[in-house]
């Protein structure tokens, strides 16, 4: 299994903007074949960084997801809404 962990920093006040398109995000990638857990959460002292958590079957999987019509979509619209970059981990267990 590949475990990723993404942290996504949110301009402050724009979190509210943020949320529509990380649920529509979360929603599509877990109908995705070979998504386990795919989830958004807020942190809780920072108001303004997400965490991305998430299980993938295998490599194969997670590189179907980058491709996806909804991570481009996901990607766009987000663009504006960044505090500045994004920040992965990426681990594979099993």
């Amino acid at each position: 299994m590949i475990v990723v962990a993404v942290t996504v920093p949110i301009r402050a006040g724009f979190l509210q903007k943020a949320q529509p398109i990380m649920e529509k995000m979360a929603y599509e990638t877990q109908q995705e074949p070979g998504c386990v857990f795919y989830e958004f959460y807020t942190h809780i002292a920072d108001k303004n960084s997400v965490l991305v958590y998430e299980e993938w079957r295998d490599d194969a999987a997670l590189q179907a997801h980058m491709k996806t019509p909804h991570m481009e979509v996901y990607i766009r619209d987000m663009k504006d809404l960044l505090g500045g970059p994004m920040s992965a981990r990426r681990h594979e267990t099993r």
